[in-house]
């Protein structure tokens, strides 16, 4: 299934990118290798992850403390947000 990642959510990846590597070279790196990898986890299988409200979903990234908020549309899966996990946990529903 082909994933598509909502502005938002594209800021969030970038913005926590580069302050992960602020804190460490190479750290912002394997923080969008995790988010890779949870990609492709739901893409394998969207329905995988927990749902967390009647249509989106929330995938936890390993070593992170961020989650992917997606629901599958058809054929599409659409994220809406990737979420820092300790703040406004319900933020991106606006």
């Amino acid at each position: 299934m082909e994933i598509v990642f909502s502005r938002n959510a594209k800021r969030e990846m970038q913005e926590a990118s580069a302050w992960y590597e602020t804190q460490q070279e190479g750290l912002g790196r394997e923080f969008l290798g995790r988010l890779e990898q949870a990609s492709r986890t739901i893409a394998q299988d969207p329905n995988r992850c927990r749902l967390i409200t009647n249509a989106y979903r929330r995938c936890l990234l390993m070593q992170f403390p961020y989650g992917i908020i997606y629901r599958v549309d058809d054929e599409i899966i659409f994220v809406a947000a990737v979420m820092h996990l300790h703040r406004k946990p319900e933020y991106w529903l606006k």
